[in-house]
């Protein structure tokens, strides 16, 4: 029993309703993939004028430039790509922090960001520390590398990652690439 004045769905709104979602969820997924790929980019990460050293130490570094041409931009080292969820929280997180520290804090100088550079390099370590520097591994594999080339205290450090000592890449190599927050 219907009820008075009760529309029913015709099956062309059926139709035009599912259509209308696709459609929407289509725009929705295509802009989330156009974001993510612009927020991928290094330029988009150092486009705050705060961030000058950073991506001048980095394009001096053998991440920016190197004689293979490979070069990483910011996200292969500070975004986790291991699953869609952990890389778009990450993402959110550190674009809701660095929003927060430049248009809130007011930290928008060089100097200003240098004072804070210390905290916020230590925050990065535990970071990559709590990860077991995951971004780091995902190029540089120690089963990879030619332990009999590197001096021996690097192929010790090397060989104790494969044995689970514990320590991780940012162990040795603190501030890669952007130098050490003592460096200026």
């Amino acid at each position: 029993m219907t009820t008075p004045g009760a529309r029913r769905w015709t099956p062309l709104a059926v139709v035009g309703l599912l259509a209308a979602g696709g459609l929407a969820g289509l725009l929705v997924a295509g802009g989330g993939a156009v974001a993510v790929h612009q927020t991928n980019k290094t330029e988009f990460c150092t486009s705050c004028h705060v961030y000058d050293q950073f991506a001048a130490n980095f394009r001096q570094s053998t991440h920016g430039t190197n004689p293979v041409g490979v070069r990483a931009d910011c996200v292969d080292c500070h975004v986790p790509d291991n699953n869609l969820v952990n890389m778009l929280w990450t993402k959110a997180r550190s674009g809701a922090q660095a929003y927060w520290a430049y248009y809130i804090e007011g930290i928008d100088t060089p100097e200003e960001f240098a004072e804070v550079r210390p905290e916020l390099q230590e925050e990065v370590h535990a970071w990559f520390k709590s990860h077991d520097s995951q971004t780091c591994r995902s190029c540089h594999s120690v089963e990879a590398m030619q332990l009999d080339q590197q001096p021996p205290a690097a192929r010790a450090s090397h060989q104790s990652l494969s044995a689970g000592s514990g320590m991780t890449c940012v162990d040795c190599h603190v501030g890669v690439p952007h130098g050490r927050a003592s460096d200026g």
